[in-house]
C-alpha cells in the first residue's frame, strides 16, 4: 500500500532542490522518483507512491508527472509545483499534502545523493540490464509497459543504494 500521492513526493523533491540550489529537470525528476520509490520499496517492503510508472525509451517515467511538467522541456522545474486533482471538487488545487517528517527526511537524503548525478548518469543507471526498466521496456510498445516492482527488484535497488552510499557517504 502506498503512503503518499506522487504529487506530494514530487513537491517535496522540487522544494528541496530549491533549498539546496540544484537545477532539477523533468528527466532528472523522473529518474529520482523511480530510484527513491524503488529504494524505499527495497527497504520498507512497500512503495512510497503507487502511481503508474512506465518503461519509456529514456527510462522509467510517471506519465502523470511527466505530462504535468512537459511544458518546461529540458528547463528547470525549480519554480514549479505538482497539482492534485480532488475528485470531490471541480477544480485543481496545489498539492500541499505533506510527507511525514520521517518520509521527508528519507526523500531529502536520497534526493541529495541523486542530485549529484547527471541526468545522463541517472538514465544509464536506470537502463542497467538488471533494472526493472529493462524487464519491461519494449521499443514496439507505444506508451511503454507499466513497471511493477517485484521482490526480485529489491536486489537491484539495494545495489544502487549501496553504490551511491559508498561513493558519496
Amino acid at each position: 500500500m502506498a503512503k503518499f500521492h506522487v504529487s506530494a513526493v514530487t513537491n517535496s523533491i522540487i522544494n528541496f532542490a530549491n533549498e539546496v540550489d540544484v537545477n532539477l529537470t523533468n528527466l532528472k525528476l523522473q529518474k529520482i522518483l523511480f530510484f527513491i520509490n524503488g529504494i524505499y520499496y527495497s527497504e520498507k517492503d512497500e512503495v512510497l507512491f503507487a502511481e503508474e510508472m512506465r518503461a519509456w525509451k529514456y527510462g522509467p517515467v510517471i506519465p502523470e508527472i511527466y505530462y504535468e511538467f512537459k511544458r518546461f522541456g529540458s528547463g528547470s522545474l525549480n519554480n514549479a509545483k505538482s497539482f492534485l486533482y480532488d475528485p470531490d471538487q471541480s477544480d485543481i488545487s496545489i498539492s500541499e499534502i505533506p510527507l511525514t517528517s520521517k518520509e521527508l527526511k528519507t526523500v531529502k537524503a536520497l534526493s541529495r545523493l541523486f542530485f549529484i548525478q547527471s541526468a545522463a548518469n541517472l538514465v544509464e543507471m536506470s537502463h542497467r540490464s538488471d533494472s526493472p526498466w529493462s524487464r519491461y521496456f519494449d521499443l514496439d510498445h507505444i506508451g511503454g509497459k507499466e513497471i511493477i516492482f517485484q521482490d526480485d527488484d529489491k536486489m537491484f535497488f539495494n545495489k544502487i543504494a549501496n553504490e551511491i552510499y559508498n561513493k558519496y557517504l
